[in-house]
């Protein structure tokens, strides 16, 4: 090698050596400027894998309250079906019980038949009277078995 040497201008040598040191500063420098740049991008995603990590646990408490809240609606719905049936059938009683008092009620505009008074409840609407109908019956068919 100091034969090779011995054939090369010291100037041209030293421009080689200079030129070389240049190349090694350079290349040093941007090895320098990529690790501060791997740095940054090794944080970046270490912090990337914790957000993911925060968002799964945050999308696995949303899908747990979602389910909740369906499984509320369709209670609610269940409840508000049934609530629907019952005030139907109730209303339908009401309305078959109204029907039977107004068949009960003798209207003041009208002759009642003998039919029409024979479904009015006395009892309910005059006890007294009624207990007095009944002496008066017992008594008579005292008599009249006598």
């Amino acid at each position: 090698m100091n034969a090779l040497l011995a054939f090369i201008p010291k100037p041209v040598l030293a421009g080689l050596l200079v030129a070389a040191a240049i190349i090694a500063a350079l290349q040093t420098w941007r090895v320098g400027n990529l690790k501060t740049e791997n740095a940054f991008f090794e944080a970046a995603v270490d912090q990337c894998v914790v957000t993911n990590g925060q968002n799964k646990d945050a999308i696995e408490f949303l899908k747990l309250q979602n389910t909740q809240c369906l499984d509320d609606r369709r209670s609610d719905e269940r409840a508000h079906a049934n609530a629907v049936v019952a005030w139907t059938v109730e209303r339908e009683l009401l309305k078959v019980k109204a029907n039977e008092k107004a068949d009960n009620v003798v209207e003041v505009f009208r002759e009642p038949t003998c039919a029409d008074f024979a479904k009015v409840n006395i009892t309910a609407i005059c006890p007294g009277m009624v207990d007095g109908l009944r002496r008066r019956a017992e008594s008579h068919n005292g008599i009249r078995n006598d």
